[in-house]
Parts: C-alpha cells; sequence; structure tokens
C-alpha cells in the first residue's frame, strides 16, 4: 500500500481550500452589474388628471447610452417645432450616478436611474422634472441572458411647480444591456473542482 506523503498532504490541503473559497465567490453569480444600457425604443405616457392621457412613442436611432457609473449632460436632446427636451443625469439633488444589475437566472433587470431628469421647453414656460420615482422601484423590468435584450417600466405620480398640474407619467425603455465581465470567481470555481478531481484520483491511488 502506498503511503501517504507531503505531496499527497498538500494536494488534499490546496484542493479543500479552493474548494471552500469557490462558492463564497459564486453565491450570487446570478447577479451581473450592468456596464452600460442601450435604449432602442422608448415611450412616455402622461396622465393629466383631469384631462385623460397621452403617449408618445418611437424608435431611438441611433441607440442612446447610459453609462453606469457616470453622471451624463444630456443623454439625448429632442428637438421638434416649439418644444424641445434634454434628459440627463446630474447629482446636484444628491441623487448617485446610475446604476444597475440583472438576474441571469431570473431574467430580470434593477437600476437605479434617481439622477434622471428631463428639462423640456414648451410655449408654456421651461420644465425640469425628476424622471425617476424617489420612493418606488421600477415596476417591472426583464432581461433576455442570451441576447442581452432587456424592457425597463416605471411610473412616476408627477406635479409642476407653480402650476396645478399634475399626474403620473409612465415610462417604457428597451434595449440591450452590456454587463460588466463575470469576476475571476468562476476560475476559482473552475480550480476548485480540478482540485477536487485531482484528491479523487489519488484518495484511489492510495486505496489500491
Amino acid at each position: 500500500m502506498k503511503t501517504f506523503s507531503a505531496r499527497n498532504f498538500r494536494s488534499w490541503l490546496w484542493g479543500g481550500l479552493l474548494f471552500c473559497l469557490a462558492p463564497v465567490g459564486v453565491s450570487h453569480a446570478a447577479t451581473v452589474a450592468i456596464d452600460s444600457l442601450l435604449i432602442s425604443s422608448a415611450s412616455l405616457t402622461i396622465a393629466i388628471d383631469g384631462d385623460g392621457s397621452r403617449t408618445y412613442s418611437s424608435a431611438v436611432a441611433p441607440p442612446v447610452q447610459i453609462t453606469m457609473g457616470e453622471y451624463q449632460d444630456p443623454i439625448v436632446e429632442l428637438i421638434g417645432g416649439r418644444y424641445s427636451a434634454r434628459i440627463y443625469s446630474t447629482g446636484a439633488f444628491g441623487m448617485p450616478a446610475p446604476s444597475g444589475s440583472v438576474d441571469t437566472v431570473a431574467g430580470t433587470i434593477n437600476v437605479d436611474f434617481s439622477s434622471l431628469r428631463a428639462s423640456a421647453t414648451t410655449p408654456y414656460g421651461l420644465f425640469d422634472i425628476a424622471l425617476w420615482p424617489i420612493i418606488n422601484p421600477p415596476s417591472g423590468g426583464s432581461y433576455d441572458p442570451e441576447t442581452g435584450a432587456y424592457v425597463l417600466t416605471w411610473s412616476n405620480p408627477y406635479s409642476i411647480e407653480g402650476t396645478i398640474t399634475s399626474g403620473t407619467a409612465t415610462v417604457t425603455l428597451s434595449g440591450t444591456a452590456t454587463v460588466v465581465p463575470v469576476p475571476a470567481a468562476l476560475w476559482l470555481l473552475g480550480s476548485g473542482l480540478l482540485g477536487l478531481a485531482g484528491i479523487a484520483r489519488r484518495r484511489r491511488a492510495l486505496v489500491a
């Protein structure tokens, strides 16, 4: 029978260590941070209290990109006739820069766009309003890990300062998400599995 050598012991030790560490790195591997979002279509439904609702929907070409972790001004500018609007993100109101993550198992997307605002020039004046609810999370967000496609929808009660206008704004964005590369924890898991395989081979050799 073969003896249990120092080399065998080191193999066991390293394999066991890798096995113990690997699950720590991948226990949340389904949740991956978003690097940027490309918006290829958008719609806005404005429900005005006592005056019905209006929906504005359009393809966005070329797609608009929101880079996570950065403030952008502008993100996009819309100009048409007597109306113009600028969508931007800012830290002027104490909100964090855009961030988000996707769950590749559940197929969901979650983002923090609390710093997004819209500045609009109309015949009635200049309005600057938050585009993201301060209290409630988005009402729905789906993500396809195979294609990177997402659909994100949220509703935000609003009131325009200095006027009696109030209601609810519902925003729907769709496009593709680029995620941050999966961390090296997955490589660690692979190393751990290889270590366990080595342990199994050596155990069989010792028994023989």
